[in-house]
């Protein structure tokens, strides 16, 4: 149901991955390279053996026609296309059924979240909901959405040029949300981009970001201080591009770790 993981795309690439090869700085930069390849590639398997852009267009207009307009019998073909554009424009930033409709220049709301919730059933596209302990709130609040996999949201819109972090982001979502993971977004004063819900408990906070410098580091740490404050939460994560560290806030850790690093140790690669 999902493209590869990082450790399965390694294992397709043929390369291997001990546990010294998180600190061997020859087998850790060939890493790096890999997951940098991973980010712009995606994971879709016949894509990386042809990497033939020909072959996700047929694959995309196959599951927008067949799993989706025959299937729900939908006559306004143009408008699930254009909301695939936009969609892919917008990975992981928030958005509400009414923006949408008014995007499209529809009447009712309730389309749009029909159509959004054809593509999640495809497998296309995940929303994610804000947390909140009311349910009424939760739902009322503004979603997120992201693209099951990166070579195909940027087929449909999405450049890797304006925010690299947002890949990221996105990577982080899928990987997650393979798991099995109930994941929400938290919001305050400033956002977290993922909490953990294991049954009625918010059991980790993770942010994540290009990169951690002095002029962001206030910023990008703020919204996960908060959801540890929320929920609790003695130590939080953010997940960057290449960078490691810790950092202790008073009674709080946050510890910084590579995406690439925190893919393949969660995976027991």
């Amino acid at each position: 149901m999902y493209p590869f993981s990082f450790a399965e795309y390694l294992r397709y690439n043929h390369i291997r991955v001990r546990k010294e090869s998180l600190y061997l700085s020859e087998e850790r930069a060939e890493l790096i390279r890999a997951f940098g390849r991973f980010a712009e590639t995606g994971g879709m398997p016949e894509y990386l053996k042809n990497n033939d852009p020909d072959y996700l267009r047929t694959l995309y207009d196959n599951i927008i026609f067949k799993d989706i307009i025959a299937r729900y019998a939908i006559r306004r073909q143009r408008l699930v296309r254009e909301l695939v554009g936009i969609l892919a424009s917008t990975v992981t930033l928030p958005f509400t059924y009414n923006s949408l409709k008014k995007t499209l220049g529809l009447t009712n709301a309730i389309t749009v979240k029909e159509y959004i919730s054809y593509l999640e059933s495809a497998y296309l596209f995940f929303e994610l909901l804000r947390f909140d302990f009311s349910i009424k709130k939760q739902l009322n609040s503004p979603r997120k959405i992201y693209g099951i996999d990166t070579a195909l949201c940027m087929l449909n819109g999405f450049s890797v040029t304006p925010d690299k972090g947002r890949i990221l982001e996105n990577i982080v979502f899928i990987e997650l949300k393979r798991r099995g993971s109930e994941i929400f977004y938290f919001a305050k004063d400033r956002e977290c981009d993922f909490v953990l819900k294991d049954r009625k408990k918010i059991i980790m906070a993770v942010q994540v970001c290009y990169a951690i410098t002095e002029k962001n580091r206030e910023r990008e740490t703020r919204g996960l201080l908060e959801a540890m404050d929320e929920f609790g939460l003695k130590q939080g994560l953010v997940l960057t591009s290449d960078q490691e560290d810790e950092m202790s806030m008073g009674k709080k850790m946050v510890v910084i770790k590579p995406v690439w690093k925190w893919l393949l140790e969660e995976s027991g690669a």
